[in-house]
Order: structure tokens, then C-alpha cells, then sequence
């Protein structure tokens, strides 16, 4: 069962940097990001890596560290980029490339 669990792990960690984020808490917040991130890499979890990668670059930028932000906003970046490479189908990657936009531009 706990082997069961592990691959929710790291989204239940995510939630959480999310939350800490939400509370002003950035310095927790990008530790939850970055354990979230580390968990799910070797679970090619890369949708989850993506995510706390975003959550990175957001609780940097929040704490006026707009060089790591940008650093972190380009890890997310490249991790999309390999998402979408998986994509065979034209239009999921045209649909994949519009729903993530904006959390792409830092917004």
C-alpha cells in the first residue's frame, strides 16, 4: 500500500508549497516546492516537477529574488518543453501549449 502511495506524494507536497505560498510563507513554501520536485523526478512525475518549479519561481519572485525566479521560471520552461515533446497528437500539444501559457509568462 505505502508503494501504492508513493507517486501521491509528491502532489501532496506540492499542495502543500502551494498552500505555504498562499499563507506569505515563501521560505517554506520554496522548501515544499523543491521537495516536491525532487520526489517526482524519479518518478517522471513531469507534470508535478513542472508545477514545482512554476511554485518556485513564484515564492522567488515574491521574495525579490527575481533572478532565481527567472532561473526557476526557465527549469519550469524546460520541463514543459519535454512534456510536450511526448505529445504525438498535433492538437493535444496546440490545446497543452494554450491551457499553460500564462503559467509560462509567470502570470
Amino acid at each position: 500500500e505505502a508503494h501504492a502511495l508513493r507517486h501521491l506524494q509528491p502532489l501532496v507536497t506540492l499542495v502543500e508549497g502551494r498552500a505555504r505560498l498562499a499563507l506569505g510563507d515563501c521560505a517554506k513554501a520554496l522548501e515544499r516546492f523543491a521537495q516536491a520536485e525532487a520526489q517526482a523526478a524519479p518518478l517522471q512525475l513531469r507534470p508535478v516537477v513542472w508545477q514545482a518549479r512554476l511554485g518556485m519561481a513564484q515564492a522567488l519572485a515574491m521574495s525579490g529574488n527575481t533572478g532565481g525566479a527567472e532561473e526557476a521560471r526557465r527549469g519550469a520552461r524546460a520541463v514543459f518543453d519535454e512534456i510536450d515533446e511526448l505529445l504525438a497528437d498535433a492538437e493535444l500539444r496546440a490545446t497543452h501549449r494554450e491551457s499553460a501559457a500564462e503559467e509560462l509568462r509567470g502570470g
